[in-house]
């Protein structure tokens, strides 16, 4: 097939290709096809015939007679998959500028992205089909490099039980899955590399082959579509030795001002003596420089680790991954937290691709209601004394005067009473269920089911466990979040006291004593209910006890803490009240000295720099706003907008932090450092300018009339103070961060707990506010002695 095209450039003579087309099918399988130029034809006639043909079709004698040649060859993957990939060789003929030739042949080019658009279909499908395909590993077929990948990677986890790895403990991750998430990470020294080490554990509801083929395809679909969603420029394949062993490079991304991190990695994948998969993956031993179109700038990282999968019957097998990561360089904790949690994301998206709860329940379900109908029971003499007990204690009730409650389904009835004398409070409740006795009594005796568990935590659940003694008999334990309006109501923010006793020698009145000091350190930190449950836990012996003791401890009165805040407010509403009043006092006074210096002849032209230092911080702050919401929804972005230009974006900061907010998805930091960040541009753009030049005008206004307003200095005070607080302010709140001190002891810690810490905080203020009415009037005498 002959193939005739006049490709027209501006300012350019026009380019003519005429290119003959062939096809073969080789005997691996493979289809190829090949073009050529019309230059390269052997025989004359064919070649005179198409020279004829381009003489009478072509639109001007100018046009250049180029060449193209090329092959593609498309490798069949499975049935209905197959890998496009396309050479090509171009000759424009004479000048043509590099950019012209590279959209040229970028436009050649795209018939392959066009094919692959062409035939698109759902990423999971396609997946599902290249798992079908993928050939399953044998034990002992691997070579000898391949299986002490393997070994290094498992020996990791036991390499890491030293002293020093116990001195970072292993931390739960929140996780919205089924899935167990651990990581630990011990901080770096100066001149050290940020390390992380973490860890994962589930059931998957498929087959342990499957499941490994899926995690062990780098670039699968799932993978890709996942990567691109978390923004990370690059993923692509470096290398391929066997199906079973390759080597890819990615490059994730770091938020702002990191550089961005790039991870290569060699990976292996194996089945073991016992029957599971393991997908083993480390650095590759020789250095490595990948391609990747443009210098990506990024910062070489190395992930070293495995992913287990056992067969657990029943087509599901268990997950177990362990890995270490090096992001390269030194950087803050909150850093290496985000990025490496991201790490352990694929075992969550793993569990979440082969979910099938609902089957899984519905099966443990039926065959517990199998087991009350079918089986029959033998019950201890203390079970019967359990239940003899619970039956006699509420049947006593059934004369009490049980109060009706509003149901929010009418076809169930819902009535309470609270039994004087005592802290019990019973609720009973009503309705016809269309399933039988046994199913019913599973459906509510089936406290550990799947779903039960992704609940917990919205019913208030913290920890649970379930112990089954025997068919009938299931000890089951729940730690729940306490709201806690009524006992901050109780509290009135009393000072509470001293108690250094230990725990087992508490009683109740020191247990009230201690629980009224939480609300007034609640009331008095600076960072949040997670900083005052640290300070009020260290304040009790008792408290420090039982947090070495039980680890939900600590969790638990932080949640608490929280919902305290968020329902009583004073904690938040105190230094919202602060940051906000200072801030806009501070605003006010400089319009107010705007309108005082436009309406005082000769100071006019002082008016417009003050207006400029005013818009430029309200443009910092505005641009500030749009980096943090860039991908959240529009209205947010607006509304954020709107508390900037009313002058109230440091007390909206301010109020952020002190609730407690987390960091939005989609944003670049946290709320504490886009509180500083906001403090820092009031600062620089507005407050310190501003005091230089006022302190200009008042010398001068000095100088020559000896007579000067008040508001002038009543301005020069209030920008001093505002300064002094909020640089004071971000010291404080880094250097009593938690995460700092913990992460980075030998640099945060300098401030003292307690009233010290108080009188520290307010001699900062100070020294901040008259170093820097100092040195503003030291640079306005400069200014007065040499305006140039």
């Amino acid at each position: 097939m002959f193939q005739l095209v006049e490709v027209k450039i501006p300012l350019l003579a026009n380019r003519v290709w005429a290119c003959k087309w062939t096809w073969r099918r080789e005997a691996n399988g493979d289809f190829v096809v090949a073009l050529t130029s019309i230059k390269d034809l052997s025989w004359s006639s064919e070649r005179t015939n198409m020279l004829g043909l381009i003489d009478r079709h072509k639109s001007s004698k100018k046009a250049v007679l180029s060449e193209l040649r090329g092959c593609y060859r498309i490798r069949k993957v499975t049935a209905d998959v197959c890998k496009v990939t396309l050479v090509g060789q171009a000759n424009l003929g004479g000048k043509v500028p590099k950019k012209v030739m590279s959209f040229l042949i970028t436009n050649t080019m795209d018939i392959v992205k066009m094919t692959q658009e062409k035939y698109e279909r759902s990423g999971k499908d396609v997946d599902a089909e290249l798992r079908r395909a993928f050939p399953k590993p044998r034990f002992g077929e691997f070579q000898e490099d391949q299986e002490r990948v393997v070994a290094r990677c498992q020996g990791l986890e036991a390499s890491s039980n030293t002293d020093e790895a116990e001195e970072s403990p292993w931390v739960k991750l929140d996780s919205q899955s089924l899935t167990g998430l651990w990581m630990r990470h011990t901080p770096a020294k100066v001149g050290e590399r940020s390390i992380a080490t973490g860890k994962a554990m589930c059931v998957l509801d498929t087959s342990a082959f499957s499941a490994a083929t899926t995690y062990f395809m780098a670039l699968s679909r799932l993978n890709m579509r996942l990567s691109a969603s978390l923004g990370h420029p690059a993923r692509l394949l470096v290398s391929q030795v066997s199906a079973h062993d390759f080597t890819w490079a990615t490059i994730k991304k770091a938020p702002f001002p990191f550089h961005d991190r790039e991870l290569v990695a060699r990976q292996v994948f194996l089945k073991d003596a016992a029957g599971s998969f393991v997908v083993a993956f480390e650095p590759p031993m020789e250095a490595i420089v990948v391609d990747y179109g443009k210098n990506m700038r990024a910062v070489r990282g190395r992930a070293t680790g495995y992913i287990k999968f056992t067969p657990a019957g029943n087509a599901q097998c268990k997950l177990e991954l362990y890995q270490r990561v090096d992001l390269g360089g030194r950087l803050p904790a909150w850093v290496v937290n985000r990025d490496f949690k991201q790490a352990l994301v694929p075992a969550m998206n793993l569990r979440d691709l082969f979910q099938r709860d609902d089957d899984i329940d519905a099966s443990d379900r039926g065959a517990l209601a199998t087991t009350i109908r079918s089986n029959g029971q033998v019950y201890e003499p203390h079970e019967d004394e359990i239940m003899a007990r619970v039956q006699d204690k509420l049947g006593s009730l059934d004369g009490s005067p049980f109060e009706e409650l509003d149901s929010p389904d009418p076809r169930v009835g819902m009535r309470f009473v609270f039994v004087n004398g005592s802290h019990e409070g019973i609720m009973r409740a009503s309705t016809v269920v269309d399933a039988s006795v046994e199913a019913c009594a599973a459906w509510d005796l089936h406290k550990m089911s799947r779903n039960n568990a992704k609940t917990n935590s919205s019913a208030g659940i913290l920890e649970n466990s379930q112990t089954n003694v025997n068919e009938h008999h299931t000890i089951v334990q729940n730690v729940y979040e306490v709201p806690l309006v009524t006992a901050a109501a109780e509290n009135s923010l009393s000072l509470g006291a001293d108690v250094k006793k230990r725990l087992d020698q508490l009683e109740e009145a020191d247990g009230r004593k201690i629980w009224q000091a939480l609300a007034s350190t609640l009331a008095g930190t600076k960072m949040g209910p997670v900083v005052a449950v640290d300070r009020w836990i260290k304040r009790y012996p008792a408290l420090v006890e039982m947090d070495k003791q039980e680890k939900w401890f600590r969790p638990m009165m932080e949640a608490m803490a929280r919902r305290l805040v968020d329902e009583v407010g004073w904690a938040a509403k105190r230094r919202l009240f602060v940051g906000a009043t200072l801030s806009m006092v501070d605003m006010v006074t400089d319009v107010q000295v705007i309108v005082e210096y436009l309406n005082t002849p000769g100071k006019a032209a002082y008016a417009y720099p003050l207006m400029g230092m005013v818009g430029t911080c309200l443009l910092f702050q505005l641009i500030l706003v749009f980096i943090q919401t860039r991908k959240a929804p529009k209205a947010k972005m607006a509304k954020e907008m709107l508390i900037v230009l009313s002058g109230l974006k440091p007390g909206f900061d301010a109020y952020q932090v002190a609730k407690g907010a987390e960091q939005s998805a989609g944003a670049v930091v946290n709320p504490a450092i886009e509180l500083a960040a906001t403090k820092v541009f009031e600062m620089a753009c507005e407050s310190i300018p501003g005091c230089i030049l006022q302190f200009y005008v008042l010398l001068k206004t000095l100088d020559d009339s000896n007579v000067t307003s008040s508001g002038f200095i009543i301005s020069l005070l209030i920008s001093a103070v505002s300064t002094g607080y909020s640089s004071a302010t971000i010291t404080w709140d880094f250097d009593t961060s938690i995460d700092y001190r913990r992460d980075e002891a030998e640099f945060y810690g300098m401030i003292p707990d307690g009233i010290r810490g108080n009188i520290v905080f307010l001699c900062m203020i100070l020294n901040s506010a008259l170093l820097l009415l100092v040195r503003s009037l030291s640079f306005a005498f400069l200014m007065l002695v040499n305006p140039a």
